[in-house]
């Protein structure tokens, strides 16, 4: 697990430096247009529900995440298994 956190903060600070260094000013394409409330409440409970709706989701014996577990069943019937 440890490599992973490890992975992720390499990345992150490659990013960081790319921001600082690369970007030179700031830039607005919609300047002067009105903020999308409507779109972004909307797009704020979706994710929420999306995020939410992964508590539920059963661990396999194994210990990952259930995807897992029905790809591998349910295209083991046209592998002859």
């Amino acid at each position: 697990m440890e490599k992973y956190f490890h992975f992720s903060l390499l990345i992150g600070l490659i990013s960081i430096y790319l921001v600082f260094t690369k970007m030179k000013s700031e830039w607005a394409d919609a300047r002067g247009e009105p903020f999308d409330w409507k779109g972004s409440a909307f797009y704020g409970v979706s994710l929420f529900a999306f995020m939410f709706g992964f508590q539920d989701f059963p661990l396999s014996q194994d210990g990952y995440y259930w995807p897992r577990d029905i790809c591998r069943d349910n295209f083991s019937a046209f592998e002859g298994k």
